[in-house]
């Protein structure tokens, strides 16, 4: 089946000649798409669609899916199944924030072949973890020595960000507001807040909010292994939820931040569908892109720069369009 357009993002930009007078992201999603798709099959068979479907996140998208049909049907997965579950996830994430840092920020003194020997590696630890637990161990080892002959010296790493951030110097932005997080009830959970969004999140200083996104990728990366490396386990309780209205939850943490799924089942058919990514909450047109952005005080020419940069940072799945108007 052919992977469903992940959509786009245009954002509209109004400058009136000392400041953004207004914000206007203009996003299209498949989620209606999707939803219709999936109205009336059976569950099982909708989850194994999603796979298919979505070619950003596709694991993250199973993932989410899975755990909102088990709290549906009032399932809880047991610790092995999750735990490779979670695997699976942080490989994922690992790969999709070693992309953007090669690919997108310029990771430095990096080798041509480094995104491809990146992709490899993931792809190996996947199909090893299901069938093959040593050689899975082994890989684990192979992608952490590799990562870690990647990683830039911290002396490095600062001039790389400084480089990145200097132009931001001194322009003073909005603060981006709450992100998307599974609802954990009671008292004394940890936040799940994630993702490049949260960086620096009350933060209005531009050149350390960007300066924290990159922190933020190399950290993500770094957690990402330490999970696949036992030296640290990811929480599940409260990533799959049943709601009173007959919706289920389910949630799956990506290199973007938390991504849901919402089931409601009639008998063994699918009557509702709903997804929720970290893209639609961050580019709506009340999101932190909007929140940022909004009465900035800057130059015509630097404002597109800096909504290309910030966009950039927070991270659409969607390919993006940045267009300047006069206000």
């Amino acid at each position: 089946m052919t992977a469903i357009s992940a959509g786009k993002l245009q954002v509209d930009l109004y400058h009136d000649g000392h400041k953004i007078s207004a914000v206007k992201p203009a996003l299209l999603r498949p989620s209606g798409q999707v939803g219709a798709l999936l109205h009336g099959r059976h569950p099982d068979q909708a989850v194994e669609l999603l796979g298919m479907l979505f070619s950003i996140c596709s694991v993250a998208h199973r993932v989410a899916a899975t755990r909102a049909l088990e709290a549906a049907r009032g399932c809880i997965a047991d610790a092995e199944t999750e735990r490779v579950r979670n695997s699976h996830v942080a490989i994922e994430r690992l790969r999709e924030s070693l992309m953007r840092l090669l690919l997108d920020w310029r990771y430095p003194s990096v080798d041509d072949d480094a995104a491809a020997q990146c992709i490899r590696l993931c792809k190996t630890l996947s199909q090893a973890l299901e069938t093959d637990p040593a050689e899975a161990a082994l890989v684990v080892v192979e992608l952490g020595n590799w990562w870690r002959g990647l990683r830039c010296q911290p002396t490095e790493q600062d001039i790389w960000i400084a480089n990145h951030c200097e132009r931001w110097r001194g322009i003073e932005l909005g603060v981006s507001g709450k992100v998307l997080e599974p609802g954990m009830p009671g008292a004394g959970q940890p936040s799940l807040e994630s993702g490049p969004v949260v960086a620096a999140v009350g933060c209005r200083d531009a050149a350390r909010v960007i300066a924290e996104v990159l922190q933020t990728l190399v950290s993500q990366v770094d957690d990402a292994l330490a999970l696949l490396e036992g030296e640290t386990a990811e929480a599940v309780a409260g990533l799959g939820q049943s709601s009173g209205d007959g919706l289920a939850t389910g949630w799956a943490l990506t290199a973007r931040g938390w991504l849901m799924h919402g089931i409601e089942l009639d008998g063994d058919r699918v009557e509702r569908w709903q997804i929720l990514a970290p893209t639609d909450r961050n580019f709506h047109t009340e999101g932190a892109l909007v929140r940022r952005l909004n009465n900035v005080v800057i130059d015509r020419d630097s404002a597109e720069a800096l909504t290309r940069e910030l966009t950039l940072a927070i991270d659409p799945c969607v390919a993006f369009e940045v267009r300047i108007n006069d206000a």
